[in-house]
């Protein structure tokens, strides 16, 4: 986590809300702590778990609202490039759970688009409870 914390400080002491990690080889992996997302004609793109990403459970569960709607996911490598060229592109982690990423350096994206837009309000609804069809992804504890 410490590489995170300190790309995170880095960021913010270069005026960015995030920083967008990139592996070796010079693609997009992640943001700190959050798993990241491109949508190109309406198909997400997010890097692969050779990517050496985090598998969240929110991307997980990000990919499979995303399938369900009927679009199409691609898990591999994503070059810096997309994310200037994107349709729209947004964060995903158990804090932040979908946040739209509005500018990426000098370019600006559509943000929140609209497949963000809705991902975002049905992963909401999921996690309030309020999602009849996505109701056995919860644990209800009493109280």
């Amino acid at each position: 986590y410490i590489t995170s914390s300190m790309a995170k400080s880095e960021a913010i002491n270069r005026g960015f809300d995030e920083a967008i990690l990139m592996t070796s080889d010079g693609k997009v992996a992640e943001a700190s702590g959050m798993n990241i997302f491109v949508v190109r004609d309406g198909k997400l793109i997010t890097p692969g778990v050779e990517q050496d990403i985090l598998e969240g459970i929110t991307r997980r569960s990000v990919i499979q609202i995303a399938r369900d709607l009927g679009h199409e996911v691609i898990e591999r490598p994503l070059d810096k490039s997309e994310l200037l060229i994107a349709d729209e592109a947004f964060l995903c982690g158990t804090a932040a759970k979908i946040s739209p990423i509005a500018q990426v350096e000098n370019f600006e994206l559509k943000a929140p688009g609209e497949l963000t837009t809705k991902i975002s309000s049905i992963f909401n609804k999921i996690t309030t409870g309020q999602s009849e069809d996505y109701r056995d992804w919860l644990d209800f504890i009493e109280y």
